[in-house]
């Protein structure tokens, strides 16, 4: 047995060491679907940046998640203004992420799952059948299959409806934004549609929510199924796996924030 002479020795020869030193994250670069104009020059910067998510960011979700009124979009656009890095040679801010489109945004947040965790996520769930414990693996690149579309993502959507033709461009973060933040579906619809119609110069209506809300209810419809149409990017949806313990069927519905916290 060592003495306590010997003991302390030991500490003391310990503490003598280096700290480990944490290699700073690389970063994570790829193609976006859309990207972000540029409002002087009219192009369009597609590579986008990300990093992994640390501590920090962690201990800042956990306050987010405090602030009274927030919304599922809310803490989702957080997560995405965290993980983004740059788009072209533009640095990441709230701003910037309020202009990229949905799928443009799923993507970010995959890429910074994955950046963050791998390309495996590891979670934890119950069996509706048996209800015994699972240890379920993610395969973050072959579970949320990529939607191309032959749709210019870039440019306006014309629809045609029973009222004449609209144009519509698709809808961004801060539309999507608005849109949460309505008490019921068909104000988020109006919040969302008011925004996202673009007008003919000299067109434009004096107050466009009102506008959007004297639309025909058949029109108010096609207008949105058609952004709903839109399909693009990674699938989030369930995932199936089967019960190790009784060999039933797990079907598992996923959303972005559950499979970054979950």
């Amino acid at each position: 047995m060592s003495s306590d002479q010997d003991q302390v020795s030991d500490i003391n020869k310990h503490m003598e060491d280096p700290m480990p030193r944490v290699s700073s994250p690389l970063p994570v670069t790829f193609k976006l679907l859309a990207g972000i104009q540029d409002p002087n020059t009219g192009e369009w910067s597609d590579t986008a940046v990300v990093r992994e998510l640390t501590g920090r960011d962690e201990e800042a979700f956990d306050l987010l998640r405090k602030k009274e009124g927030l919304t599922y979009t809310d803490f989702y656009t957080a997560v995405v203004v965290a993980g983004l890095v740059s788009v072209g040679d533009i640095p990441s801010d709230g701003k910037l992420v309020d202009k990229l489109i949905e799928a443009d945004r799923n993507l970010v947040f995959l890429e910074t799952l994955k950046a963050t965790y791998g390309n495996t996520r590891e979670i934890v769930r119950y069996c509706p059948h048996c209800n015994a414990k699972n240890d379920v693996t993610i395969e973050l690149d072959e579970d949320f299959p990529f939607k191309g579309t032959d749709i210019d993502l870039r440019a306006p959507l014309e629809v045609e409806t029973s009222k004449g033709t609209f144009t519509l461009r698709l809808p961004n973060g801060a539309d999507l934004a608005e849109g949460a933040r309505g008490n019921t579906a068909s104000e988020s619809s109006t919040a969302i549609l008011s925004r996202v119609l673009v007008f003919a110069e000299g067109e434009e209506p004096f107050n466009r929510e009102e506008y959007t809300k004297d639309l025909n209810f058949g029109v108010r419809k096609e207008l949105f199924n058609a952004l709903l149409e839109v399909e693009a990017g990674p699938d989030m949806g369930e995932v199936d796996t089967q019960c190790a313990t009784c060999g039933e069927t797990m079907p598992i519905a996923f959303d972005w924030v559950s499979l970054l916290l979950g």
